[in-house]
């Protein structure tokens, strides 16, 4: 499974009882995140182990949030994906007063839409290639080909 690409082939494990698994996969596959240009290059990140310049007046600065999602102080082994993982404060919706107003019903309709296609006995697979819209902040999707058959 990659941090880019969305894994359709887990959605097991979101109805599996465990309310845990889609928000581990909100965690690994935030909604905001860092994205390279299109030739995975163009962006550097300063984290708080680095020296700290002095940001001046006018100078042009860019929060990318994504890399505490995977902070190994707040979470153990950050880039495995363990749905049973607790605490699991990610930041896929924010936080505090910055927090996404819709993220109850985000976080039903992922329920919702998963326990569906598991009690269908549906799978669905992208059959090819997923276009997101070129943003280093609100990565989208702007075609996602996506086929549906019956496994029962």
């Amino acid at each position: 499974m990659s941090a880019t690409a969305i894994d359709l082939d887990d959605l097991d494990l979101f109805v599996s009882g465990d309310p845990h698994a889609a928000w581990a996969r909100l965690r690994r596959e935030a909604p905001l995140h860092w994205n390279a240009g299109p030739d995975g290059t163009g962006h550097g990140a300063l984290t708080r182990y680095a020296d700290v310049e002095t940001i001046r007046a006018g100078d042009t600065v860019t929060l990318w949030n994504a890399p505490a999602n995977r902070d190994p102080d707040a979470f153990a082994e950050p880039d495995r994906l363990d749905l049973g993982r607790t605490p699991d404060q990610h930041l896929a919706f924010g936080v505090a007063h910055h927090r996404c107003v819709g993220m109850g019903a985000a976080r039903r309709e992922i329920a919702l839409l998963t326990e569906e296609i598991v009690r269908r006995g549906l799978r669905c697979e992208i059959p090819g290639p997923v276009r997101r819209p070129r943003s280093n902040f609100m990565p989208g999707i702007t075609h996602l080909p996506v086929t549906v058959t019956d496994v029962w």
